[in-house]
C-alpha cells in the first residue's frame, strides 16, 4: 500500500474543504470477475469509511476505487516478469498452476468476446 497525501486538493478548481481518497488495488490479469470487482469496491469504500470516521453518506462520495488489472507479462518482482501460472504456483503450489492458466484463458476468452460483441455492433450499424 503507497499512501500519498498532497499538500492540497481540488476539485472543480477550488481547494476540496473534505479528505479525497483515491484506491488503486491492482492484481494481475485474470484475477478479477465482475462481482469480485464489485465486492472489492464496496469492501474498500466500508473500510475507508469507518477509518474516516464519518457516515457512509458523507465519505462514500469522496472515495473512488480502480480496481486494475495487469497484463500478464508485465507483472515483475525480484527483478522478473512474473506471469500468472508462476504466481499462482508460488503462493498455492506447483499443483495449482494450472488454476492460474485457467483464470489467464477464461479473462482472455472474456475479453475477446467483448471485442467481438463490439466489432458486430459496429458492423450490424454500418450494413443499415
Amino acid at each position: 500500500m503507497f499512501l500519498h497525501r498532497p499538500a492540497a486538493v481540488y476539485v472543480a478548481g477550488a481547494p476540496s474543504p473534505s479528505p479525497r481518497y483515491r484506491i488503486v488495488p491492482t492484481v494481475p490479469e485474470g484475477q478479477y470477475t465482475e462481482a469480485s470487482r464489485a465486492a472489492l469496491v464496496k469492501d474498500v469504500t466500508d473500510a475507508v469509511v469507518r477509518a474516516d470516521g464519518g457516515s457512509f453518506e458523507d465519505v462514500a462520495p469522496q472515495v473512488w476505487v480502480f480496481p486494475t488489472e495487469i497484463p500478464d507479462g508485465q507483472w515483475g518482482s525480484r527483478g522478473v516478469i512474473r506471469p500468472l501460472p508462476d504466481i499462482q504456483a508460488f503462493i498455492a503450489g506447483e499443483h495449482e498452476r494450472e488454476v492460474g492458466e485457467e483464470r489467464l484463458a477464461r479473462r482472455r476468452r472474456v475479453k475477446a468476446l467483448e471485442l467481438l460483441g463490439g466489432a458486430l455492433d459496429a458492423a450490424r450499424r454500418g450494413v443499415d
